[in-house]
């Protein structure tokens, strides 16, 4: 493990959140962000920390679902790369293509991933949701540290 995720969906503290990360880079860590609200806390939580450590928080990953359903990931440029997440219980997998397909267009995304696992595990649905990110994304991998190059561009079908 060379990366942690930081998912904070309530405390929003960039006072301490900030250190700590700064703290995880100094041990070799890297940090992606799950963000799906409170834009101008993950901005000064990025800059606050990649000031500190340049690069040590490396990617994104925006929720557009469930709480960040309305999110447009052209709207959250933090300067990272940038991965978008749909809700299967939200969307088709034609959905998905479509909708990574204007992102990626409109502002560069780089990558795609599904939530919620468990609703389609052990079904054609993976498959089928893998298919649909991996025609927009086949030859991509997002450009961040914190991802082993098969999370957010393209997936392999099981």
């Amino acid at each position: 493990m060379d990366a942690l995720n930081n998912d904070d969906e309530g405390t929003y503290d960039v006072d301490s959140a900030v250190p700590f990360h700064v703290m995880l880079s100094d041990i070799g860590f890297k940090t992606a962000i799950v963000p799906y609200k409170n834009k101008d806390f993950w901005q000064s939580f990025v800059e606050g920390v990649n000031s500190a450590r340049s690069g040590a928080v490396d990617l994104s990953y925006l929720q557009v679902y469930d709480g960040g359903a309305a999110n447009n990931p052209c709207n959250w440029d933090l300067g990272l790369p940038l991965v978008a997440g749909l809700w299967s219980r939200d969307v088709s997998t034609e959905e998905v293509q479509s909708r990574m397909q204007d992102w990626a267009g409109a502002c560069g995304i780089e990558g795609g991933f599904m939530w919620l696992y468990d609703e389609f595990d052990n079904s054609p649905g993976v498959a089928s949701y893998a298919d649909a990110i991996n025609l927009v994304f086949a030859s991509a991998s997002p450009r961040g540290k914190s991802s082993p190059g098969e999370i957010g561009g393209a997936f392999s079908s099981p």
